[in-house]
């Protein structure tokens, strides 16, 4: 890769089915090395996808904490969207990925950030049964009565856990 950069490689070409670049494979993958080759070689550490899905987001949904450092160092936002609404720790939140849940927070996320349809991270574990996702949510002032948008009949949190048989989240939030 280091010598396809030197020989004038554009990282940021998109495959042509996705629109995804190199850097979107290499965050999903938690490839460090190769995160690093290309960001060092000018990858655009914001561009999206066809979906409007940025590097960062990919590696919130892997849970790829060294990948996300590299690319927060690097200037990525915390705070870009995707085209379904959601920022990256959104997705940290919903696929239980408390370690770069707590890194996005460290940089910025706002911990009670509404995304798709008003729903908050807090919402997004606690539909998912992700206990230390919430946990951490709670320990950052997360607000438990934060109720999701109408279309969700304006349940909170612990009754989205609740209904979804989330005993422990039940506890937690109560």
């Amino acid at each position: 890769m280091r010598l396809a950069l030197r020989l004038g490689f554009d990282p940021d070409t998109p495959l042509p089915s996705s629109g995804r670049r190199l850097l979107h494979l290499a965050a999903e993958a938690g490839d460090v090395e190769l995160t690093k080759v290309l960001l060092a070689g000018g990858a655009s550490v914001n561009a999206s996808d066809s979906s409007g899905v940025r590097p960062a987001h990919w590696a919130a949904i892997h849970g790829q904490v060294e990948v996300m450092q590299l690319l927060l160092d690097a200037g990525g936002s915390p705070l870009l969207i995707d085209a379904r609404g959601l920022q990256p720790h959104h997705w940290a939140a919903m696929k239980g990925r408390a370690e770069v849940l707590r890194l996005l927070l460290a940089r910025g996320a706002q911990v009670d950030a509404r995304g798709l349809k008003g729903l908050t991270p807090l919402y997004w574990a606690s539909n998912n049964g992700c206990l230390d996702s919430v946990r951490l949510m709670l320990g950052k002032g997360a607000m438990v009565d934060a109720a999701a948008a109408a279309r969700m009949a304006q349940m909170q949190p612990i009754h989205i856990a609740a209904d979804k048989g989330h005993a422990a989240l039940v506890e937690a939030l109560h």
